[in-house]
């Protein structure tokens, strides 16, 4: 009965549900990803046919600025060496102008005269051995020949007492530069004092007031100066000068005492009565300087004859001028009394109470001391 019942159920069943009985085998699924097709035989070749990288320039020394118109150029290749033919490469005032066709040198560098000073731009390509050219690589040259010089150095041959004088010094530069100004001692490489001018151009000019880098006088002696001075190019002029001189001496007068003291520092060296210019041709006050030193010396009327203040030719052993218009200090034979008096009376100047022309009248001993002790640059103090 049971088995009735089941085989009755299964004869309703669609007739294609018996169908699935074997299954025939099938490949298995594709991959989602399909293989890439067999490269091309020019894939080989890709590194080749690709230009090669342009030359790396190395930095030219001081920033392409020159100073000689000879000058080497170095640079490296960007890729190995073995695959480059050759390089080409040119100098000329632009970027634009072409580079030879064909290499030049397989070696990474020229040497180059340039045909004149100025502006100028290198420009350099390599060649591989498949034939391509890289780009160009420029660097840019200022070339400037002409040398540094420092012309004219002038200075103050005068002595120089740093309490009441500088001493100058002058010079040109023949370009832009800077410089450095070094006071030294006679025998010493060791300056005492320096300036430095960090941009200094055509005439320059300082003082040096005698003192040391604190501020404190130097010994009185004699002192060299030195120029060094630096373009920007790299060049150097150097130039020394001897003839500075330092003193510390000072002649002083009173018009009102009549006196004259010579210090050496603030030790007093000499002191003297004189007579000074009389009541119509009195002696300038105020502060002077030693200009020229001469013996013998013959004084010579600037009035002529007939003029109320002329005098004969008057000769004198000792003279020192202390101011350019014809102001000295010397000795005067013709005269037997100095000291207060010898200037106040009116009258022809020159006698022994009339005073003199303005000059200042030393006695005989004390002139020759004092011209012994003076020196041209001492100062002359009058009061």
């Amino acid at each position: 009965m049971i088995r009735r019942a089941v085989l009755a159920s299964l004869g309703t069943l669609p007739l294609a549900a018996c169908a699935v009985v074997t299954v025939p085998a099938r490949p298995p699924a594709a991959s989602a990803v399909e293989p890439p097709p067999p490269a091309p035989l020019i894939s080989l070749f890709r590194r080749e046919l690709a230009p090669p990288a342009a030359p790396r320039i190395a930095p030219l020394p001081n920033g392409g600025s020159l100073s000689q118109r000879t000058v080497t150029i170095e640079w490296a290749p960007a890729g190995h060496p073995d695959a480059l033919a050759g390089y080409a490469y040119a100098l000329s005032r632009g970027d634009d102008t072409p580079l030879p066709d064909a290499p030049m040198t397989a070696t990474p560098s020229a040497s180059l005269e340039v045909p004149e000073d100025g502006e100028w731009v290198f420009r350099v390509r390599a060649l591989d051995n498949w034939g391509n050219w890289s780009d160009p690589a420029a660097t840019h040259l200022h070339v400037d020949s002409v040398p540094l010089e420092i012309r004219s150095p002038k200075h103050r041959t005068f002595s120089t007492n740093p309490g009441y004088a500088a001493a100058p010094i002058s010079f040109t530069l023949s370009r832009p530069a800077s410089a450095r100004v070094e006071i030294l001692p006679t025998r010493s490489d060791e300056p005492v004092r320096t300036y430095a001018l960090d941009a200094a151009d055509g005439d320059v000019k300082l003082e040096w007031n005698g003192r040391d880098e604190s501020g404190q006088p130097v010994a009185a002696g004699a002192y060299r100066y030195r120029v060094v001075a630096e373009d920007a190019h790299g060049r150097r002029a150097e130039v020394v000068r001897a003839g500075l001189s330092i003193t510390h001496k000072r002649i002083v007068i009173s018009l009102a005492q009549q006196r004259l003291w010579a210090y050496d520092g603030d030790v007093v060296a000499l002191t003297t009565l004189i007579t000074s210019g009389g009541p119509q041709t009195s002696t300038p006050p105020g502060t002077f300087e030693i200009l020229t030193r001469q013996t013998p010396f013959t004084f010579r009327s600037p009035w002529p004859k007939g003029h109320p203040f002329w005098y004969p030719d008057s000769p004198a052993t000792y003279a020192m001028l202390f101011e350019e218009s014809g102001f000295f200090l010397h000795d005067a034979p013709w005269r037997g009394n100095f000291g207060p008096g010898s200037n106040t009376l009116n009258g022809t100047p020159g006698g022994d109470f009339t005073g003199t022309h303005g000059c200042v009248n030393i006695p005989a001993g004390a002139a020759a001391q004092l011209f012994r002790w003076s020196e041209v640059g001492v100062p002359v103090v009058i009061y």
